[in-house]
């Protein structure tokens, strides 16, 4: 893979997660902000993955407190999500709910006092070997899960981790070739019976 454009979406994605941090530390409890740094960091965590090992290091020990971040807001997103549902079937919104966000919120926005900005720093690039070995590894665990999930809608859990694997096949997606892009999708239609885009089907 060419370093150039490896090191383009590294740095944008580092930029995404700068400016969606300074809106989040701006009104921590607005649902856009928790968001918006949500998928930042997925982004950039996805793609962060991707280096080799020795790349990795120097951004390894901050990387780890955005992930922490995540995990945090992830909570606070639950809660906004049930609230949500619950204004759409007329039931009112449960206090403790709402005192559960603003706990989540307080530990997330602790977190985010040991936070600088991540700095703007070119990185060497995966080569392509690596970039199709993640994506085999993804597609393989889709293509088990995903019959699964279509034949029982409880599989809550298979659910769950298909999601996941999902939306980071999509955003690693964006630095394969148009052909092996092609040849991923033509495998997951087979897995789900039909031909969909990536980010429907995760949805």
């Amino acid at each position: 893979m060419p370093e150039s454009a490896f090191s383009r979406k590294f740095l944008q994605d580092i930029k995404r997660v700068n400016k969606t941090l300074e809106a989040y530390n701006n009104d921590p409890g607005r649902e856009k902000n928790i968001h918006d740094i949500r998928v930042a960091i997925r982004r950039l965590y996805a793609i962060f993955s991707l280096l080799p090992k020795k790349a990795r290091k120097p951004y390894r020990g901050k990387i780890e407190k955005y992930v922490k971040l995540l995990k945090a807001n992830s909570k606070a997103r639950d809660c906004d999500i049930i609230a949500g549902r619950l204004l759409i079937i007329g039931a009112p919104t449960m206090a403790d709910l709402e005192n559960k966000k603003k706990n989540e919120i307080a530990r997330a926005v602790r977190i985010t006092r040991s936070l600088g900005k991540l700095p703007l720093r070119l990185v060497g690039a995966p080569d392509e070997k690596r970039l199709a070995k993640m994506i085999n590894k993804l597609v393989g665990k889709i293509e088990i899960s995903l019959p699964l999930v279509l034949s029982d809608e409880r599989r809550i859990t298979e659910l769950h981790k298909l999601r996941r694997d999902l939306r980071k096949l999509r955003y690693i997606l964006g630095l394969a070739k148009a052909g092996n892009k092609r040849i991923v999708m033509k495998k997951l239609a087979q897995s789900a019976g039909t031909e969909i885009k990536l980010k429907e089907l995760q949805n």
